[in-house]
């Protein structure tokens, strides 16, 4: 009876092994078990009849590797592999146990059959340990107390069964024997429990964790989507508002009314920053007034500010172009001297037109931190980013619209933009 017992344990065990280390190849339920009745059957006649420890391990080791590879999908050398541990292991665990029985004087008849069921039940604490070890690698952590337990527990089961088993060989009558027996098999049930109780948490345990990862996503999703509108509606309405603002513009300049023009673009812009200088930087009235633009921001705000422009009066990019180029860029220079006010701040601007070249170099002190997309390229590491990091993406596409040549470096807390355009033909 206990050798029976031992058996169907052995297969069970085997079947937890094979599903921790491997998946399932896609058979019919009755060719699976199919499979585990054939292996039963020669296992068990490998075992009564071969004498020779050398054939019984080889004869044993083919079997095992032949039934995972029947109902288990995965590599030819992670299958022999796999089973030659397990079924090394086994045997290894019932020499184990079969001599520390005899150590302690243990001897008759069913010391086989109690070293078989005792070496069986440390195995299935090794394959529950190996499914903690992988659980662990995964999300769950298994608490130290645990392993102690999982110990606890497998070395009070065989002193419970070894307890018994004596019992069981110096009972008289029938009863005892089969009350015995039934302990023995409660015991082994016992352990089967805490095994599949301790799965069946952990499977419970990482859905509850992929659960509430999915919501922390679906929630990151709603809130992107929702800046993602509203940063929708505020562009739109920014255009929208932009066109009844030129049409203004429009309607003075055709009347030639250029004071109420001036006066109209100071209102849009109500900055202090983006007030009217006398100085100037170069014949260019577009360049220029883009540069001396920051003059009243850079004296204000104790910003070292230098300029070194070389261009004619007309050149040969749109007006539109320019202002997208050399505003973003001095934009993002003055920004980055602002955050930072403690620090010493400069901003060095250096244009030059030459053999039908643009080139423009901006410097400026920069002591925060860079931020890259997946190609390479800065965006902006402000909070509401969705309104921000438009500009050097601006200049990116100007550059490529003239073919030319777009350089960033940062280094010695010093932004380096070099732009180099060339001229449309």
């Amino acid at each position: 009876m206990l050798a029976f017992i031992s058996s169907i344990f052995y297969l069970w065990i085997l079947h937890l092994y094979f599903r921790t280390s491997f998946s399932k190849r896609d058979l019919h339920p009755v060719a699976r078990i199919t499979v585990w009745i054939g292996f039963y059957f020669m296992h068990s006649f490998i075992l009564a009849n071969i004498q020779p420890f050398l054939l019984t391990f080889i004869l044993g080791c083919c079997l095992l590797i032949i039934l995972c590879e029947s109902i288990c999908m995965a590599s030819h050398q992670r299958i022999i592999f796999t089973c030659l541990i397990i079924y090394i292991f086994g045997m290894l665990a019932e020499i184990c146990v079969s001599v520390f029985l005899q150590l302690i004087g243990f001897s008759g008849e069913g010391i086989a059959s109690l070293g078989s069921v005792i070496s069986k039940l440390i195995l299935l604490a090794a394959v529950h340990a190996i499914t903690i070890f992988r659980q662990q690698q995964s999300q769950n952590e298994p608490s130290f107390f645990y392993w102690i337990l999982l110990v606890v527990i497998t070395l009070s089961s065989i002193l419970a069964i070894y307890t018994v088993f004596l019992f069981l060989q110096s009972a008289n009558s029938s009863i005892d024997r089969l009350l015995s027996t039934l302990a023995i098999l409660a015991l082994l049930l016992i352990n089967v429990a805490v095994y599949i109780i301790y799965d069946k948490l952990s499977a419970a345990a990482d859905l509850h964790i992929q659960i509430l990862m999915m919501r922390q996503q679906i929630a990151r999703y709603h809130e992107t989507l929702a800046n993602k509108k509203a940063n929708d509606f505020f562009f739109a309405t920014e255009r929208h508002n932009l066109k009844n603002q030129l049409i203004g513009i429009r309607a003075y300049a055709l009347k030639n009314q250029t004071t109420e023009i001036v006066d109209f673009i100071n209102t849009l812009l109500h900055e202090n920053e983006f007030g009217l200088t006398p100085s100037s930087f170069t014949d260019n009235i577009l360049v220029d007034s883009l540069l001396c633009s920051k003059k009243n921001l850079a004296s204000q705000s104790n910003i070292r500010y230098s300029v070194n422009t070389s261009i004619a009066a007309c050149l040969p990019f749109p007006d539109a172009d320019l202002c997208t180029l050399i505003g973003n860029a001095l934009d993002n220079a003055f920004e980055a001297c602002l955050t930072h006010k403690n620090a010493a701040g400069f901003v060095n601007v250096t244009i030059q037109y030459k053999t039908n070249c643009l080139y423009c170099h901006f410097e400026n002190s920069y002591y925060g931190t860079t931020s890259f997309s997946q190609s390479h390229f800065f965006h902006s590491t402000k909070p509401d980013r969705l309104k921000h990091g438009y500009g050097l993406r601006s200049i990116k596409y100007i550059a490529s619209k003239y073919d030319g040549i777009l350089s960033i470096s940062t280094e010695n807390n010093t932004f380096s933009l070099k732009v180099l355009l060339y001229a449309p033909q």
